[in-house]
């Protein structure tokens, strides 16, 4: 069971905060030296490393934490490749000559190494090291302390924006969203494929593919997500568009790596839509989702009931990228829940087509789509069966 310790101090050495990686996880300040720590002994004890990996979810939250100290592209290793989508096992992309450290854990036995390193070698990064210092000790440490910091009210730190050197542009919403357009954009992680389209883990078709998740693999980009996010978070918790609130949510698992990086800047704790113990800690308190984008939002909605029936009340849900799509919009109206998107498909589509990412054709297909995505589908689907072919 999770206990909380609101006079807990952060550890003093890395032998330390090694032993208790799992009952930081919940405190900002401890979770936040221990990632110091941790970068500090990469830098010191394996200076050819250049990149990371996280080889379970469980870990994805301190892989994010490093990476980002360091400066580092970072991917993580799901257990299976996905059966929609890009249909990858890895989430992420390095250049193919990074020297991957891969943080370990005294949890993960070796059944799960091999098979981390193998499906690295079949994404083509065959240069990886284990960095074996992290994780629990044989005493199987398992509490989490969470800092009285969390309790006050988080409009009180509306000013805190001058004081993270923010773009101001990212103040005003309209030039935020062309901001993370464009760094979407950038790194590739927008494609248009009417014929075969995507299939959406949902099932449903679609000749657009929104694979957010590239970003923890571009630090420059990635920073400039976050960025969005602490500008948008700040300014509707400061025109009371949303409710002060606790803690941040993490959508297992896209979500987790933003939900992570926005605990470390706004100094609350964060935890994964699926942790349910570490939900337990904040029964009765009020948290926000971080998602990477937003279809129809049916598994954040599933993550928002869960919350609920263990006494977690959501006040919102932020979103890097947001379809538009007239389902997801009435979907949140009903919980109550306001859907704050840094950047939606108008914008996207916009931006893509001035730098000439996208053509007018691309950007029809898309809008097609949009207007009727039911029928859209029905008529992709009717197309892929005749042709006898599969969409990926």
């Amino acid at each position: 069971m999770i206990e909380t310790h609101s006079n807990a101090s952060p550890p003093d050495s890395w032998q330390e905060s090694a032993k208790h990686v799992s009952r930081f996880r919940l405190c900002p300040e401890c979770a936040s030296r221990v990632a110091d720590l941790a970068a500090a002994a990469i830098t010191r004890d394996f200076p050819a490393v250049n990149a990371l990996a996280a080889p379970t979810t469980s870990l994805l939250g301190l892989t994010s934490r490093v990476a980002d100290r360091l400066r580092f592209p970072m991917v993580y290793v799901r257990s299976e490749a996905k059966v929609h989508g890009k249909q990858r096992q890895v989430e992420g992309q390095l250049p193919t000559d990074s020297i991957v450290g891969i943080i370990d854990s005294r949890e993960i036995d070796q059944a799960l190494r091999t098979a981390s390193v193998l499906a690295l070698a079949a994404s083509g990064y065959e240069r990886v090291t284990w960095l074996p210092f992290f994780g629990p000790d044989s005493a199987g440490e398992s509490s989490a302390c969470i800092h009285s910091a969390s309790e006050r009210p988080f409009a009180s730190r509306a000013s805190f924006l001058g004081d993270q050197g923010l773009d101001p542009r990212f103040t005003r919403a309209s030039e935020r969203a062309i901001i993370v357009a464009e760094a979407l954009l950038s790194i590739e992680a927008v494609s248009v494929r009417p014929d075969p389209p995507f299939r959406y883990a949902s099932g449903m078709l679609s000749p657009i593919y929104t694979d957010n998740r590239l970003l923890i693999s571009h630090p420059v980009e990635w920073r400039n997500v976050i960025d969005g996010f602490v500008a948008a978070i700040t300014s509707a918790v400061t025109v009371r568009q949303v409710s002060d609130f606790d803690a941040l949510v993490g959508m297992s698992t896209s979500g987790i790596p933003h939900a992570t990086l926005l605990g470390d800047r706004l100094g609350m704790p964060s935890f994964a839509s699926d942790d349910l113990e570490a939900a337990t800690v904040f029964a009765g308190k009020r948290v926000a989702m971080i998602e990477d984008h937003i279809t129809t939002g049916g598994s954040v909605l599933k993550a928002i009931e869960s919350l609920h029936q263990i006494g977690v009340k959501t006040v919102a849900c932020f979103a890097i990228f947001n379809y538009g799509r007239k389902e997801a919009m009435a979907n949140f109206r009903n919980v109550d829940v306001p859907l704050i998107s840094l950047c939606n498909l108008d914008t996207l589509l916009d931006t893509a087509i001035r730098n000439g990412s996208l053509t007018w054709q691309d950007a029809d297909a898309v809008n097609d789509w949009l207007k009727d995505p039911t029928g859209w589908a029905e008529r992709s689907e009717a197309r892929i069966v005749g042709a006898g072919t599969a969409s990926p």
